[in-house]
């Protein structure tokens, strides 16, 4: 849904991260106003694949045909004069901008950290701006409605001659092309930490340096669910920083507090 950006409209809120389209709209009146349009990255990808109409085949060296991919923002500035009718588009240009995600805990929250950081982490969608990435080709006067809206200074405004969040470019990990891949790497897991072997009788016979990601990271997952398991381990404390919405480390730290292990783990957020 376009968004108007003029004195006549409140502000229209930016999410985090979000891709965007300022839209520069003539009106019968030749008079320019200014749109916002988000782009839906949550209902389909970023990157778009063009269908290939062309028969299936393969080229001489066996490798698959080549895909073409359009980025979900072009596809819908290609046809937004549909999302006003009656008005003539000028210009349109992507932006995104980036807000404030600490979380401060203040003395009066620390008794329930808890709740602190539950509110912490949801006041993350609404902190203040602190970057605005926008095309290079932008106009200064609408550029300037994002710097006086956002009370942004000109160091934190990006002018840029790329495509916006380039993590985007991770889609491409899922296409069927092993060619243009590099050989997975199989990380070394040590015999002596393999599942089933005595991993505590390892460790006391001599000491041991891991370098991920070369050597594997079941060295860790192996450990703690055999410790989660040992009569003799009465407590697990360590540390965790970005776990996976899946992960083996928790599952082995929760089945270690059910067996009755006392388990303390610092999270970093």
């Amino acid at each position: 849904t376009p968004l108007a950006m003029d004195f006549a409209h409140p502000f229209p809120f930016i999410s985090n991260l979000s891709i965007n389209l300022a839209v520069i709209v003539r009106d019968p009146e030749n008079n320019e106003k200014y749109a916002r349009v988000k782009i839906p990255t949550d209902l389909f990808p970023r990157l778009v694949e063009i269908p290939d109409r062309r028969k299936k085949s393969q080229n001489k060296i066996g490798r698959k045909r080549e895909r073409n991919f359009v980025f979900a923002e072009d596809v819908i500035a290609s046809e937004i004069d549909k999302l006003f009718p009656g008005l003539e588009i000028v210009a349109s240009y992507p932006f995104r901008i980036t807000r404030n995600a600490e979380i401060r805990v203040s003395n009066d929250l620390a008794p329930d950290l808890l709740t602190a950081m539950e509110v912490g982490i949801e006041s993350r969608r609404t902190g203040f701006p602190i970057r605005l990435e926008l095309d290079r080709s932008m106009p200064a006067d609408l550029k300037n409605l994002f710097i006086c809206n956002l009370e942004l200074t000109d160091d934190l405004v990006y002018e840029v001659n790329m495509p916006l969040s380039i993590m985007d470019f991770w889609q491409f990990l899922d296409i069927d092309r092993p060619d243009l891949k590099d050989t997975p790497f199989l990380p070394y897991l040590p015999p002596a930490f393999c599942v089933g072997q005595d991993i505590f009788s390892a460790i006391e016979k001599r000491d041991w340096v891991f370098y991920y990601p070369y050597d594997s990271f079941n060295v860790l997952v192996n450990l703690l669910n055999q410790a989660a398991e040992d009569p003799d381990v009465l407590a697990i404390k360590t540390t965790i920083y970005r776990i996976d919405k899946k992960s083996p480390v928790i599952d082995a730290l929760l089945r270690a507090r059910v067996n009755g292990k006392d388990v303390a783990v610092l999270v970093e957020l």
